[in-house]
């Protein structure tokens, strides 16, 4: 993230490594290093044009999916949100969408889909309405957990700094009269969150085959990574006694480094068994002939495409290596805390 507060207009800055404790090594990860790389590239130049275009205070932008972890590619579609302080006025928002998508577009970076959950601005002030109620779909609560989970500020970082606390906020209300409580209620909203989006992906398969293994690749890959960065950290939070504080330290970082951080701070620094599965994911989901032949994969008989067995072994190591790790945290993050996962 960037270093001190910047105002509207001010470009935002991202470096082109990744934040991680000295003791971790990307060595082996060289398509993961060349995407932040290149991710980094992308969301300074769009900063850069965003600030030369406006000096708004009342909104901010920012990018989630592959942009938000910084394990994009060429491919990579620039999935932004607008924030607001207030209720949007489709009058005053709409242009700012529409110069947003030109900037992305002037840069030849995919835009994502004109309807999509992001497709209109973000209200600090409703964000966290009704949280849990009976009208509480996986469309509101998506709006609310992308900015904690994978969101990447690239116009007007105070705006957008407040509406990710507000949120936290929102999740951790007892944390200051009760320190010592477990932030229950965002551990919950994280599991359903991601529970959600499993269930989502199994209707839109039953409803729609196309490109079925494209999106089965992703979420056993960078939705899985994008759960587990927040995750861990609420789980490591559980030794802590400032326990807002560090989750909220925690929030400029994205997945990978959280997870980087947390695997370090429990004693642990060679996330070779972590990476290394991702790593080939990334390389393997950029690369348009593996993508075209894993897009044509047919689900009765998908293990004759070596590229989806692929995945499928990735993801497995994956799951297994992040598995593993929590299972070894008994003994030193608290058993109740464990058995939350749970119950």
């Amino acid at each position: 993230m960037t270093v001190g507060m910047r105002y509207p207009g001010d470009p935002i800055r991202y470096s082109d490594t990744p934040d991680i404790p000295a003791n971790t090594s990307l060595r082996r990860c060289p398509t993961l290093t060349a995407s932040w790389r290149y991710s980094a590239e992308r969301l300074n130049a769009l900063a850069d044009r965003l600030a030369d275009r406006f000096t708004d205070a009342w909104f901010s932008v920012a990018l989630a999916g592959s942009y938000g972890r910084l394990d994009a590619g060429p491919r990579s579609d620039a999935d932004f949100l607008i924030l607001i302080k207030h209720a949007p006025s489709t009058t005053a928002i709409s242009p700012v969408i529409e110069h947003v998508r030109s900037i992305i577009q002037d840069l030849d970076i995919p835009l994502p889909n004109p309807t999509g959950l992001f497709s209109s601005a973000i209200s600090i002030e409703t964000v966290t309405d009704g949280i849990g109620g009976k009208d509480d779909g996986l469309h509101d609560l998506a709006r609310r957990m992308v900015l904690l989970l994978e969101a990447k500020c690239v116009y007007n970082e105070k705006l957008f700094r407040d509406a990710t606390q507000c949120v936290l906020d929102a999740y951790m209300r007892y944390s200051h009269k009760e320190p010592d409580k477990q932030p229950l209620m965002l551990l919950n909203e994280i599991i359903r969150f991601f529970r959600s989006v499993c269930v989502n992906y199994e209707v839109n398969f039953l409803n729609e085959h196309e490109k079925w293994a494209i999106r089965n690749a992703k979420l056993r890959h960078s939705r899985v990574l994008m759960y587990f960065g927040l995750l861990s950290v609420v789980l490591n939070s559980s030794t802590k006694t400032d326990k807002e504080p560090y989750i909220r330290g925690q929030l400029g970082h994205t997945p990978l480094e959280r997870i980087c951080h947390v695997y370090s701070d429990c004693g642990e620094s060679d996330v070779t068994n972590l990476l290394g599965p991702y790593n080939v994911f990334i390389s393997s989901i950029n690369d348009p002939d593996f993508r075209g032949s894993l897009e044509k994969a047919e689900y009765h008989n998908r293990y004759t495409y070596p590229e989806y067995v692929l995945m499928k072994t990735t993801s497995e190591a994956l799951a297994a290596e992040l598995t593993r790790f929590v299972l070894d945290r008994r003994g030193h993050w608290p058993n109740k805390i464990l058995g939350y996962l749970l119950f």
